[in-house]
């Protein structure tokens, strides 16, 4: 089935099937290779006397291993998807996704064959990311806009500062783009359409940033590297905030989870990404986020066709 809206979106129900199922599968894949190989890994190293047990170390480090070369492939699968899938719709954020997911891929292959250096990398990253930010932002509603400008603004930010070595202003930089990176997260549930009531995610939510304090109140250090070394943040501004930022993010999720997988697909990615540059594969998880929260997802293809058509303007058909 194909969905047509105001003669402008074509929207194929197997595509935006497939789209979907390719987000998900490097959703999950990152998830994993977050906690395996980038979390449990790198702390087990620093636990004396670890090395002494193999049968423990090794099938963890092993699996994140594997997590990371299925998450890294899915990656480039998505944004193979997104891009036929941007590419042939006649929305502007989808030329503008298309635009951008191009010339990330472009400059990627031409870095990894040495034709371009890292300066370029960096610099059509940032650009592809702020691109893809703006059409994120135009695809959404004005409550979305909140969250997801707060996100590219963060992620340019960190990754300038990381780029630039820090140099002259390069603390308040820093922190500029930590608090929007906690922004985004805190205002995460403008992701959710207005008026619902989720008693049940609100109280995962609660309780998740109550556990969340209580790790960073126990050992600050320990959590403010794993931060830094995951999500590009320093753990330098007051614990609350991020006890409440990781409460919100939990109680989005958990509230899209009946409702909207794909937005949960989209979060889960933007997460796992961090914000600033990491890595090539990092960065290309940001990206595959704010694509899906630029593109139609199945969700929208079925409810559109639910709707009754108004006008001639606004007509929507439903094709088998």
């Amino acid at each position: 089935m194909s969905v047509a809206i105001r003669g402008s979106t074509s929207v194929d129900e197997r595509s935006t099937s497939l789209l979907r199922w390719a987000a998900t599968t490097t959703a999950v894949a990152a998830i994993l290779e977050l906690l395996l190989l980038r979390i449990v890994t790198r702390t087990a190293i620093h636990i004396p006397g670890m090395d002494r047990l193999p049968l423990v170390y090794v099938p963890l480090a092993e699996a994140g291993r594997f997590a990371y070369y299925l998450a890294a492939v899915m990656v480039v699968i998505t944004i193979a998807v997104q891009l036929d899938t941007a590419s042939r719709l006649k929305t502007l954020s989808a030329r503008i996704v298309a635009a951008a997911l191009g010339a990330f891929v472009a400059v990627a292959i031409a870095q990894r064959l040495q034709v371009l250096d890292e300066t370029a990398l960096s610099l059509i990253t940032l650009a592809s990311i702020a691109a893809a930010t703006v059409a994120a932002a135009i695809a959404h509603g004005a409550r979305a806009l909140v969250p997801v400008a707060f996100y590219g603004a963060a992620f340019v930010l960190l990754a300038a500062y990381t780029s630039s070595g820090g140099g002259a202003g390069g603390d308040s930089q820093r922190e500029a783009g930590e608090a929007l990176g906690l922004a985004f997260a805190i205002s995460s549930p403008l992701f959710l359409p207005r008026g619902h009531r989720h008693l049940r995610a609100r109280w995962i939510g609660i309780i998740s940033a109550v556990v969340g304090f209580a790790a960073l109140a126990a050992n600050a250090a320990t959590v403010n590297i794993l931060l830094l070394w995951n999500f590009g943040l320093t753990g330098s501004l007051p614990l609350p905030l991020y006890a409440v930022g990781a409460g919100a993010l939990i109680y989005t999720l958990t509230a899209a989870s009946r409702s909207d997988r794909a937005l949960i697909g989209a979060l889960v990615l933007l997460i796992v990404a961090g914000f600033g540059f990491h890595s090539t594969y990092q960065s290309a998880l940001a990206l595959c986020g704010l694509g899906m929260l630029a593109l139609p997802s199945c969700e929208d293809a079925q409810s559109v066709c639910q709707e009754p058509s108004s006008t001639s303007e606004e007509q929507v058909e439903c094709l088998s």
